[in-house]
């Protein structure tokens, strides 16, 4: 999402003057999140591509942006017209925060306003053993709080074990902590949690099978995986004891199970609900 924060670094550096152009198309996935704060590449003839960074904040990357060495003009226009690009805000729903966690090809999130839903691509290995790889968009909660969502893969991935998953983080850091119910690229579905950062990864599996409705609960220290039976019925079919103190991730997030692959999940009829005080 691009902001009035938003700076290109680099662009001083540049002699020639250039147009902009951000890639939007809704059915294109164009927010990014990166762990270089501005990546400048060059590709055939004049065209110069990057990531745009919002520095002011969290310092990850926001935006794809592709420049062309045209006629010149002065560099204080572009940055008048990016700037004025950017105040067009694009609302991100129920989750500010997008990130690659671990070792990743670079993952994005998008919010659709109009249906409200989420498509989430994500690369990595796994989310499993002592740390994980995916992409997370993720909201920083306190509490008890519990997530729903149907889920469906689009489109299909190619590794069975690849994963779309609600979940709550300590951390973000690779080796935190967490809980999540997961569904697999095969229809399988799990509880999974890491007690404590650095410990190996555990789960539990639901007997229903390609249920696209989930459900993550957490009361105190208790996660609790919901998926809908054939009758309606959301099933409670795990639960395991996870501390985690203060604020947390709750987020959505997905994994390839590929560490050189991407793999997309749409998340529709999101809901966070947490008891009023």
């Amino acid at each position: 999402m691009l902001t009035k924060h938003s700076l290109c670094y680099g662009l001083v550096r540049l002699t020639r003057p250039f147009q902009h152009e951000v890639h939007a198309d809704k059915d294109l996935v164009s927010v990014f999140s990166s762990s270089s704060l501005f990546d400048l590449s060059r590709s055939l003839g004049s065209d110069l591509s990057g990531h745009c960074t919002d520095s002011l904040s969290t310092g990850q990357s926001i935006g794809y942006i592709r420049f062309t060495l045209m006629k010149p003009i002065q560099v204080v226009l572009f940055l008048a017209l990016f700037v004025s690009a950017a105040a067009a805000q694009t609302p991100r729903g129920l989750f500010p925060g997008s990130d690659d966690i671990g070792h990743t090809k670079p993952g994005a999130s998008a919010y659709d306003a109009a249906t409200k839903s989420y498509r989430v691509t994500g690369g990595g290995a796994d989310m499993w053993f002592a740390a994980d790889d995916f992409h997370l968009t993720w909201v920083k909660l306190s509490g008890d709080v519990t997530l729903t969502a149907d889920v469906a893969f689009t489109p299909q991935p190619a590794q069975p074990l690849a994963k779309a998953v609600l979940i709550v983080r300590q951390s973000l850091d690779p080796k935190s902590a967490y809980a999540d119910v997961a569904i697999h690229a095969d229809g399988h579905i799990t509880l999974q949690w890491r007690e404590k950062s650095g410990d190996p990864t555990k789960d539990l599996t639901a007997p229903e099978h390609k249920s696209t409705t989930l459900r993550l609960e957490r009361k105190g220290d208790v996660f609790t995986a919901y998926a809908r039976k054939p009758d309606g019925s959301l099933d409670p079919f795990a639960s395991y004891t996870v501390p985690m103190t203060g604020d947390v991730y709750v987020g959505l997030g997905v994994c390839p199970h590929d560490a050189n692959g991407l793999a997309t999940a749409a998340f529709s009829n999101v809901k966070i609900d947490q008891p009023k005080h």
